[in-house]
């Protein structure tokens, strides 16, 4: 899937997300990065993320940027990737994909990177967060998947169900921060895929773990740039 069909894909996700109703209504010709708190324009985030398989481990680190307008009435961002902190320090990238994000006052969600062994996020609840919600809190998504995804049949349907967690503290970039949990779990003909994110008030996710058949992959934030 290339940059461009990545952001196709990404649209056609949140139209067909299920969500409480007014949860993504925004005015007409309203810019959603005015009340980004997170996503602000001209941000960094680097993440190492490993990928494990029964058979093998790889670690990447990849950069999520925020670009400088919104695509489609939602925040566009970017991820790049790198082979290593060698490879980013020299500006020797590996890939790159652009997809599209939410970020407001009321609710917060990430379309997480599908590139490589990644694709497997197409069958995993995706990163989100409703930020007036108590502990406790549940809510469900529902994706029925549409012509252009990579590697999955049309029409397969994807339920993912989300729980709110307590507090947990996380170390980034050596201080101590206190973020909300959320587990997840989806499922489709697939399989069942678990999930689990910290979020914290200005970065964002700042751990995102995932597993399906058998494939784990955990991105974890080392420094917002």
């Amino acid at each position: 899937m290339n940059a461009r069909q990545s952001i196709i894909h990404a649209v056609i996700m949140l139209w067909i997300i299920v969500m409480p109703a007014g949860l993504f209504a925004q005015s007409k010709g309203k810019n959603l990065n005015d009340d980004n708190a997170v996503l602000l324009p001209g941000k960094k985030f680097l993440f190492k993320e490993t990928i494990c398989t029964p058979d093998t481990q790889a670690v990447h680190y990849i950069i999520l940027s925020v670009e400088p307008l919104p695509l489609y009435r939602q925040t566009l961002i970017r991820y790049t990737y790198y082979h290593s902190i060698d490879s980013l320090q020299k500006g020797i990238v590996y890939t790159w994909e652009e997809t599209l994000a939410d970020d407001n006052r009321r609710w917060y969600q990430i379309h997480p990177p599908w590139a490589g062994l990644n694709i497997i996020h197409e069958l995993l609840p995706f990163p989100e967060i409703p930020l007036r919600k108590k502990t406790g809190h549940q809510w469900k998504s529902t994706i029925i998947v549409m012509d252009g995804w990579e590697k999955i049949p049309k029409n397969t349907r994807i339920v993912s169900r989300y729980q709110l967690g307590a507090d947990t503290a996380v170390m980034i970039g050596g201080k101590k921060q206190i973020g909300r949990l959320v587990r997840a779990r989806s499922q489709s003909k697939f399989g069942t895929g678990n999930a689990g994110f910290i979020f914290v008030d200005g970065l964002g996710f700042v751990e995102i773990e995932n597993e399906i058949n058998g494939i784990t992959t955990r991105m974890r934030l080392i420094e917002m740039m």
